[in-house]
């Protein structure tokens, strides 16, 4: 469902700037767009509920009165208040009922939102790490680390998939290579500049996780180290890729950014990458 944000403010006011794109995901309480008033002074106007940023009713430098629409936020849930009946089934034995943290449910929330709204392809390809494993008991370095190196290298030959879809039909090339690797918990640390890096190096950070930033790194695609699951776009981002500890790439992509036929193309570049592995020494 969508839902329209309305100015509250008293008087009239003039936009300041957007603090989000279209397309992106906006939580409870996030900033959405600044207002000044005719004194001068600026002040936030708050996402009333979780969404992604679908329209912008307004534009930079335009007056806005009490009452007009602000923005429309889609990928809404129902905010009604009311408590759901309890599903009519006997339970067998003793339950418990656990409470999500705000981490899980923010991630909740934005797959569901992105799985509403944005088309997601998969291409899947196996990959012989014989070559990798190889030359990673011979260096020291994490498996990870060559993952994070092939991608790297892939995205610098095909920026589509380093990408971000934007909801007026455009598509924004990233200048910058800022991996995301979930973690437990909810967490996304970000390995920066990854295609600048040393297989060496990117192994030294990666065995920090915890010393890699969550906030203020853009991540311009995602990798977590899965078999047999399904990714999900972590939107805007234009590409998720789960890497199988036996080879398997499932690649999940928003086909608006880039079709099957690059995904593919893509894909055999990593694969490439990763049996190949002596070029990530050069």
């Amino acid at each position: 469902m969508k839902f329209t944000v309305i100015a509250e403010h008293e008087g009239v006011a003039t936009v300041a700037g957007w603090e989000r794109a279209i397309g992106q995901f906006v939580a409870l309480n996030e900033p959405l767009l600044r207002l000044r008033k005719s004194d001068g002074t600026e002040f936030l106007v708050l996402a009333p509920v979780y969404g992604v940023l679908f329209k912008k009713a307004v534009l930079e430098a335009e007056a806005v009165e009490a009452g007009e629409p602000l923005a429309v936020l889609a990928g809404v849930t129902e905010t009604k208040t009311h408590t759901a009946p309890e599903p009519d089934y006997v339970p067998v034995g003793p339950e418990t009922r656990y409470t999500p943290t705000e981490n899980e449910q923010h991630l909740a929330r934005h797959h569901a939102a992105a799985l509403a709204l944005v088309p997601h392809q998969y291409t899947t390809l196996s990959v012989d790490l014989t070559e990798t494993r190889r030359l990673q008991e011979k260096s020291g370095a994490t498996l990870s680390a060559f993952f994070v190196a092939a991608v790297a290298a892939a995205l610098k030959a095909h920026p589509r998939f380093n990408a971000a879809w934007l909801a007026d039909e455009e598509i924004r090339l990233r200048a910058t290579i800022n991996i995301c690797l979930p973690q437990p918990g909810g967490a996304f640390p970000v390995l920066c500049d990854a295609d600048k890096k040393s297989i060496l190096a990117l192994s030294r950070e990666l065995e920090s996780m915890a010393a890699l930033p969550t906030r203020g790194a853009t991540a311009t695609l995602t990798i977590g180290e899965a078999e047999s699951q399904t990714p999900i776009l972590h939107t805007p981002q234009a590409a998720h890729l789960y890497i199988g500890p036996t080879g398997t790439l499932t690649l999940a992509h928003d086909p608006r950014a880039a079709d099957s036929f690059a995904a593919i193309k893509f894909l055999q570049e990593i694969q490439r990458n990763l049996e190949e592995t002596r070029f990530l020494f050069v």
